[in-house]
C-alpha cells in the first residue's frame, strides 16, 4: 500500500513533533510554516518544507492541498489565522483536515467550516497529567465512548507474584484485563491473558470497562495501601 501523504501546517512544538513521528512511520510529510527559522530547522528532517502564509489564497493554491491524504492544521496561538486557513483549505478541496483547537469557541468555528477532526493537545495533556497525579499507577487512558475506556495501569509492589485470578478484576469490578505488558521485557506482551498468569511489580495491565468500574478498581484495589 502506498504511504500516506501529509501536509502539516505549523511547525511549532505540536506540529513538528507530529510531523517527525509521521516521517518516522514512513509517511511523506510536507511541512509549512510562516517562520523561516522553523522551515530551515526541519528542511533536512522532513520530505519537503516551505515558508509561507496559509491565509493567502495564492500560496495555498501552490501547495496542491488536494493531493494530500490528510492536511494537519497545527497553527499555534493565532486563532484567526487557523480559521482563515481552514476556510481556504476547504475551498481548495483538501480531502481531510485535522486541526488543532485552543478553545471551545475555536473548535466550534472549525466545526462550522467543516473540519473533520479537531484535537486539543494541551487540554488532553492536562487531563492525562491530572489522571496520573490522582492515580499514580494510571499510565494511560483512552476514552472509547462517554461510558467505556481503555486504561493502562502499572502493577504495584503489593501485587508482585499475584495471579490475575487472585486479584479477580472481572468478578469483583467487571473490569477485563485484555493484555499484560511485561515491565522487564517490553516485547513480552501477553494478549488475552489466562487467569493463572502471574504478575510482577511494574507490569502494565491493559484493562477495559466502563468509567465507574475502572475508577473503582483503581481506587479500591490498585491505589489502596
Amino acid at each position: 500500500m502506498q504511504n500516506k501523504r501529509f501536509l502539516v501546517i505549523g511547525l511549532g512544538r505540536f506540529g513538528s513533533a507530529l510531523a517527525l513521528k509521521l516521517k518516522q512511520l514512513g509517511c511523506y510529510v510536507f511541512g509549512v510554516d510562516s517562520s523561516t527559522d522553523l522551515v530551515n530547522e526541519f528542511s533536512h528532517k522532513l520530505n519537503q518544507t516551505m515558508g509561507g502564509d496559509t491565509t493567502n489564497d495564492d500560496f495555498v493554491r501552490s501547495l496542491d492541498v488536494h493531493t494530500y491524504d490528510i492536511v494537519v492544521l497545527a497553527i499555534g496561538t493565532n486563532v484567526p489565522a487557523s480559521v482563515m486557513s481552514a476556510v481556504i483549505l476547504k475551498d481548495f478541496k483538501a480531502k481531510k483536515i485535522v486541526a488543532k483547537a485552543l478553545t471551545e469557541a475555536h473548535s466550534k468555528l472549525l466545526e462550522k467550516i467543516g473540519v473533520e477532526t479537531i484535537v486539543y493537545p494541551e487540554k488532553e495533556a492536562g487531563e492525562r497529567l491530572a489522571n496520573q497525579l490522582v492515580s499514580p499507577n494510571l499510565l494511560e487512558l483512552i476514552e472509547l465512548s462517554p461510558i467505556y475506556r481503555v486504561a493502562e495501569i502499572s502493577v504495584p509492589r503489593k501485587f508482585d507474584g499475584y495471579t490475575i485470578a487472585r486479584i479477580n478484576p472481572g468478578g469483583k469490578y467487571n473490569v477485563n484485563i485484555v493484555a499484560v505488558n511485561r515491565y522487564l521485557n517490553s516485547n513480552d506482551l501477553i494478549i488475552a491473558p489466562k487467569a493463572d498468569v502471574g504478575l510482577r511489580q511494574n507490569d502494565r495491565l491493559v484493562v477495559i470497562g466502563n468509567k465507574e468500574n475502572i475508577d473503582r478498581f483503581e481506587r479500591e484495589v490498585i491505589d489502596k495501601d
